[in-house]
């Protein structure tokens, strides 16, 4: 018999509870996230189905039933109908209900709907096309026993998607052999087989991204500046009327920028996720506080101390860009009296400006 002593059984039942508790915190954790949708480590839900939907064994078909089949899903939204007149219906039916829940939360009016449903018809057109023309960049390995130079090559999606399925079936012909053998035959020949699926299925699922996030930019555009908060130039105006009244103090009211900014926050108080006057008070005092840092910022001072900067670059820029604009003036008032083609004044203009 062995005997130890009281310390070390002490010891010992300690770590047992330690080690018990390790797994039983782990486990509230995953299960919390599956509920919270986040984790505590990586705000990311805890979740099997990336291990069960690759699953081969005997219940692998089952469980990729019960969760989807990621290589199966890939197929179907890449495969072409017969008519080539239609998205593939589960691209259409991922699209079509994307556009549901956008015109839904933001509470499109009739003219964005009628927008937003243009621009899902004009993505849906270029899709089809780029079924059937587009082309993917894949990387490749030069052949030999020394040569390990990487290359890019060009290869059409429907090609790749061919690759990609005579992929699948090496994978499940090297499995079946398994079975049949009841032994490891194949050794790492078939984790190679394995991984170019994976390689294969990320880089068609990179590239139908790709396009959905187009169609997603395509949308956004719909609302303006209600979410983007930002344009290039002032309706009506040019870039450089509108650089320069962007460059205004906010408390004169005529910058552009406090105007966005304001369609910005109506937008924020509208569809913020904290209701009520909390949020309404949080964007009006970060908009007031904006504005006024901004006007320090112009007038070339600390935007927190409001103590005057050493140096004011913003005064420096003004000056230079002052004197830039009545240079390039008194060059156009030259030009006008001078007999030069229009190609002739535009590259003089170009030197002065």
């Amino acid at each position: 018999m062995i005997r130890i002593g009281f310390w070390t059984a002490v010891f010992l039942v300690l770590l047992r509870i330690c080690i018990g508790w390790h797994f039983f915190a782990e486990g509230v954790n995953k299960v919390r996230s599956a509920y919270t949708g986040a984790a505590d480590v990586n705000e990311k839900p805890f979740s099997s189905a990336g291990y069960f939907s690759e699953a081969q064994g005997p219940f692998g078909k089952f469980m990729r039933g019960m969760l989807g089949d990621p290589n199966k899903e890939i197929v179907d939204k890449l495969t072409p109908t017969e008519d080539r007149k239609s998205v593939p219906a589960p691209v259409a039916q991922e699209w079509d209900s994307y556009l549901t829940l956008f015109t839904e939360t933001y509470q499109l009016s009739e003219p964005q709907q009628a927008a937003a449903k243009e621009k899902l018809e004009a993505a849906k057109k270029a899709f089809i096309t780029w079924l059937d023309e587009g082309k993917l960049t894949v990387e490749k390995t030069s052949p030999g026993p020394t040569s390990k130079a990487d290359f890019e090559l060009e290869v059409p999606v429907a090609k790749r998607l061919e690759q990609f399925q005579e992929a699948i079936k090496n994978v499940d012909s090297g499995y079946n052999r398994l079975w049949v053998m009841q032994k490891d035959v194949l050794g790492a020949e078939l984790q190679t087989r394995k991984k170019d699926v994976s390689t294969i299925r990320k880089e068609l699922e990179d590239a139908y991204k790709d396009q959905f996030n187009a169609l997603k930019d395509d949308l956004a555009s719909v609302l303006g500046a209600n979410v983007t908060a930002f344009l290039t130039k002032e309706e009506g105006k040019d870039e450089q009327a509108t650089l320069e009244a962007m460059l205004t103090p906010m408390q004169n009211g005529n910058n552009p920028l406090a105007a966005m900014w304001d369609a910005y926050g109506a937008h924020l108080k509208k569809f913020g996720k904290v209701p009520g006057d909390e949020l309404n008070n949080t964007v009006d005092t970060a908009l007031t506080t904006a504005k006024a840092r901004f006007d320090l910022w112009l007038a070339g001072k600390d935007v927190f101390s409001g103590i005057p900067e050493d140096q004011n670059y913003i005064q420096s820029w003004q000056t230079a860009y002052t004197k830039a604009k009545d240079a390039a003036t008194e060059e156009e008032k030259k030009l006008a009296d001078a007999k030069l083609t229009e190609e002739e004044k535009t590259k003089a203009l170009a030197k002065v400006r």
